[in-house]
């Protein structure tokens, strides 16, 4: 499958319509934020999250990357 890049991904989310695209492969939570404001439904992040052994710490880090300030500190 071809790497998008972040234009590739706001084409293909326009292209789906209705239908949510999630992202895979290689998603940093520094992508988050742009991957979201792109309107993509989510990511799949579970090698990363178990980068290091720090599933914890790691699931934080996208959590709060994903989500708005007011939704992760409910969440946390």
């Amino acid at each position: 499958a071809p790497v998008l890049g972040l234009a590739g991904v706001r084409d293909l989310v326009a292209q789906l319509g209705r239908l949510p695209a999630w992202v895979i492969g290689g998603v940093a939570p520094a992508d988050l934020p742009a991957l979201r404001a792109a309107q993509a439904a989510g990511a799949a992040v579970s090698s990363a999250l178990y980068r290091e052994e720090r599933v914890a710490e790691n699931f934080r880090a996208f959590l709060s990357a994903w989500a708005p300030a007011a939704e992760t500190t409910s969440l946390s």
